[in-house]
């Protein structure tokens, strides 16, 4: 999928509100993940990246919404900010543009207001790599990630769980768990001896809602 392909789908999400449910609405999202890469010999969510963009949301039933999100999100791996002179002198930064589509649960209704204050969901995402940058003083030969870069897998598929909480009508926080159901790097796809790559991450983020 190219990046006007994000856009077409996004695009064609919003025209079929009529087709999904009588409530529709809009956010306009931004945040920071926190991620970490399995395989790369380190641990702990040290990794800081900026993630944004925009979302759509249509009702199913009461209390029931399709959600479909089109971002910038860069994740990837570093040493341990605390452990930076223990952990391996590796650092990957992967930046992708990403469409995650998830079913929120609705609750805690506020009457006075006319809008649920919690709600917890669960779904898919799909994310195309359009970046990257490697550094890796750490692995020798064939393990050493900057040679490997060009083995990258450039589409991601990722299962995305969490909550999120309205503060009002207008401003909402968001937590969420993205887990990688692919490899970054599969070392037998390529015949590398070498570890497999597998990202994951944790997002924070707040929510202005249209």
């Amino acid at each position: 999928m190219r990046i006007n392909g994000f856009v077409v789908v996004f695009g064609l999400f919003i025209l079929s509100n009529p087709v999904f449910g009588q409530r529709f609405g809009a956010k306009a999202v931004i945040g920071w993940n926190m991620s970490q890469v399995t395989g790369d010999q380190m641990a702990g969510f040290d990794k800081f990246g900026f993630m944004g963009g925009l979302q759509g949301t249509a009702e199913i039933i009461p209390k029931l919404d399709l959600n479909v999100e089109f971002l910038y999100s860069v994740r990837g791996s570093r040493p341990g900010i605390f452990n930076s002179t223990v952990d391996p002198d590796i650092n990957l930064t992967l930046r992708y543009l990403e469409l995650p589509v998830y079913i929120s649960y609705n609750d805690w209704y506020d009457e006075e207001n006319d809008f649920y204050k919690a709600y917890a969901f669960a779904g898919f995402s799909y994310g195309r790599l359009i970046s990257s940058s490697v550094y890796d003083n750490f692995n020798d030969g064939e393990g050493d990630l900057e040679t490997l870069e060009q083995y990258f897998n450039v589409n991601d598929f990722s299962l995305v769980l969490g909550f999120g909480f309205r503060l009002s009508r207008r401003i909402g926080i968001q937590f969420r768990f993205t887990r990688s159901m692919n490899l970054l790097l599969d070392p037998d796809k390529h015949g590398i001896n070498t570890y497999p790559l597998r990202p994951y991450f944790l997002t924070f983020r707040g929510e202005f809602i249209f």
